[in-house]
């Protein structure tokens, strides 16, 4: 049976482990590059570079974590830029390290930085909204659009 008609999520997200996959290609999903903590798409594989745990603050604000690193997902420098690079970093509970889930339809939703988030509304985005192994997830100025738009499955 397809996860997809077996999961009923409803926001806000369930703190637990997750693969996130992008809605470009359900086939792909967030993973970490071992070597450089970089956050990048992915043929999902299972393995705990591609599992991220959520954890809600209670507060809409949730921090996210790689299973197999415990590093944060971050914005890179605590850029507030357009473009910012998305990556995994040691946490140090920082507005770079927080963000709020928004949902956008059945079981969809977007992932956006707490970083000034009312005047910036940027979020986790496919750079050129190509879904193929190695390509770079940034944060970027909302626009709506597939490249910016995931679907958890719990990891089980």
């Amino acid at each position: 049976m397809n996860f997809f008609n077996q999961f009923d999520q409803n926001f806000p997200l369930k703190d637990g482990k997750y693969f996130v996959h992008s809605t470009i290609n359900y086939d792909y999903v967030w993973d970490m590059d071992p070597n450089s903590g970089n956050l990048h798409l992915w043929q999902k594989h299972g393995g705990a570079n591609q599992q991220f745990i959520f954890k809600s603050r209670g507060d809409g604000v949730y921090k996210i974590f790689c299973a197999q690193s415990g590093k944060a997902l971050d914005c890179q420098n605590s850029s507030q830029e357009s473009g910012a690079n998305a990556w995994l970093y040691p946490y140090n509970d920082t507005s770079a390290q927080h963000w709020r889930l928004r949902p956008t339809g059945s079981l969809k939703f977007s992932v956006f930085s707490d970083i000034n988030f009312l005047k910036n509304k940027r979020c986790i985005d496919v750079t050129s909204s190509n879904a193929a192994n190695g390509t770079n997830l940034w944060v970027y100025s909302s626009n709506g659009s597939a490249a910016q738009i995931w679907l958890a499955e719990p990891c089980n």
